[in-house]
């Protein structure tokens, strides 16, 4: 993917009301789950995911495949 294409997804994803999680695919199969709009960040050219026991993992947007918005079901929040 792109990294402006990402970028904006990233942006308009972490930005959404109510937050919703949301998955990023990588081209390699890896998932990377994000519970908070503030787990993944862009800094220069590397997205940095930080996990909640603060792992951190670093990936490029064209290693991004797609992003993916986890429905909740009703009643889970």
């Amino acid at each position: 993917m792109r990294r402006e294409s990402f970028l904006e997804a990233l942006t308009r994803m972490s930005s959404s009301a109510p937050f919703l999680p949301f998955t990023v695919e990588l081209v390699n199969g890896i998932r990377i789950v994000s519970k908070h709009p503030e787990a993944i960040r862009m800094e220069e050219d590397l997205a940095v995911f930080v996990e909640p026991d603060d792992t951190v993992q670093l990936f490029d947007a064209l290693s991004v495949a797609r992003l993916v918005t986890q429905a909740i079901p009703p009643g889970a929040e």
